[in-house]
């Protein structure tokens, strides 16, 4: 019991010396500990804004804390409210078109299912960020559940000219071939 406590305090104090990357890199740990620990995720952006209270990285940190934890709710009213949250803290890194912003934005449409939104924000991700691959297989599958079959199939096609062995992109392809084609030889 004495160690417990004695480790309580020493963590005390390291949170109070903490700087602000420690912070937000310890609230993503506890952001995808399974089970996740969205309280203490959040505790650690809280003290990470009061370091800079305009740190984008902050904020889009709490963003996403917030999306992933409204998918774990059940009320919807408290679903609603979470993803509210959400949305207001990534708007000003929104303006700067930060890459975790428009993920976070393009999962905020996912969840609320307005699909063509969604396609707009992963769009502006592959736009201003193009190195960032996993944006077009995001596109590829947001094109899969609007029956986009022709267009999910050329974004798989563009991903494949990055990276010819791309499971899932193949797996898209695959899938877009069985469903729309009917071809199983191809």
């Amino acid at each position: 019991n004495q160690a417990v406590t004695s480790l309580t305090r020493a963590v005390v104090k390291a949170e109070k010396r903490a700087d602000e990357d420690s912070l937000l890199t310890t609230a993503q740990f506890f952001m995808l500990l399974s089970p996740p620990q969205y309280d203490d995720a959040l505790k650690m952006v809280k003290s990470a804004l009061k370091i800079d209270g305009k740190s984008l990285r902050a904020l889009c940190t709490r963003g996403w804390i917030q999306l992933l934890q409204s998918e774990s709710l059940t009320s919807s009213s408290e679903k609603k409210e979470m993803l509210q949250s959400a949305a207001r803290s990534f708007q000003p890194a929104l303006k700067a078109k930060t890459l975790d912003s428009l993920l976070g934005l393009t999962r905020y449409f996912q969840i609320r299912n307005q699909l063509p939104k969604a396609l707009e924000a992963i769009n502006q991700v592959i736009v201003r960020h193009g190195w960032f691959s996993p944006a077009l297989l995001t596109k590829a599958r947001l094109l899969l559940s609007m029956s986009e079959w022709t267009e999910a199939k050329t974004t798989c096609e563009r991903c494949l000219e990055e990276d010819a062995e791309n499971v899932e992109a193949l797996r898209i392809l695959t899938l877009v071939q069985l469903v729309r084609e009917g071809n199983m030889e191809d």
